[in-house]
């Protein structure tokens, strides 16, 4: 946590708030197709490739590269085809313009997943925050909406952080199992899944970001989220690779970080 203690990010997240305006977003079709599959995936994969045919020249993607940001079900799906197409080459009717796409795991959806699993992980905790500060009456879903979750996990993160050290203080270094989970979840994880996307990723704090992922994944792991335990080493996989063969995607990544962005999908739907 110590990124998250030293820097004052605002200044960075205001430098980078044009990258987040829709009107640089340009939506060339919206078409409705079922994503259950890596068939379906190829299928609309071939969709963007006759688009970009248009739009562009026709040898474009055998000259550029194309970043697939997008959730686990994108990500692995298109990783499955392209392994089609690597191993089968033409006998796997997959065409070649797929090796041009880059699935990367979208960083908004880290984000959301994380905090979605620590919130239902400790329901019973965030549960009694939420009766004491909206009413007993007043019942809380195991999965309510990102909104809400979102909302209580602020309160909670901003209202301990006005006591902590008289909590500290008080408990001193007790050995206690539960007073250490309830400070590893207020202290690390909360902060965590709050400010790895806000403040890391939008302001294009590349090292840090980097470092959250690494620990976005021990926490996924810890608290057993079937596939985002995984997402996360798939993303450091690549990112190790580019950086040991010294590719130059990996400088784009660290000048550019913010751009490799979820949000406009997900904020058009």
């Amino acid at each position: 946590m110590e990124f998250l203690n030293i820097h004052d990010y605002d200044g960075r997240i205001q430098n980078q708030q044009e990258l987040r305006i829709m009107k640089n977003s340009k939506l060339v079709d919206f078409i409705l197709h079922p994503l259950h599959n890596t068939k379906d995936y190829i299928e609309s994969a071939n969709i963007l490739f006759a688009t970009f045919e248009k739009i562009e020249q026709k040898d474009y993607l055998n000259n550029f590269v194309i970043p697939a940001i997008c959730d686990w079900p994108g990500q692995i799906n298109l990783r499955r085809a392209i392994t089609l197409r690597l191993n089968k080459k033409d006998n796997s009717g997959i065409p070649s313009q797929i090796l041009s796409l880059i699935p990367m795991i979208g960083p908004l959806h880290i984000s959301l997943n994380s905090r979605e699993t620590l919130f239902q992980i400790y329901h019973f905790f965030f549960e009694m925050i939420y009766h004491n500060l909206f009413g007993e009456n007043k019942i809380l879903a195991q999965k309510p909406k990102p909104r809400l979750i979102d909302l209580i996990l602020n309160l909670t993160f901003y209202g301990w952080k006005n006591v902590r050290n008289l909590i500290i203080n008080h408990f001193g270094n007790t050995k206690d199992i539960e007073y250490l989970t309830m400070i590893d979840l207020l202290d690390n994880s909360l902060p965590l899944t709050l400010e790895i996307y806000t403040k890391l990723f939008r302001c294009g704090f590349y090292e840090g970001y980097l470092e959250s992922i690494v620990k976005i994944w021990v926490l996924f792991q810890r608290l057993q989220r079937h596939n985002y335990n995984k997402a996360p080493l798939i993303f450091l996989s690549d990112v190790f690779y580019w950086t040991l063969n010294k590719h130059p995607i990996i400088d784009i990544l660290k000048n550019n970080l913010p751009i490799f962005n979820d949000y406009f999908v997900e904020n058009f739907h």
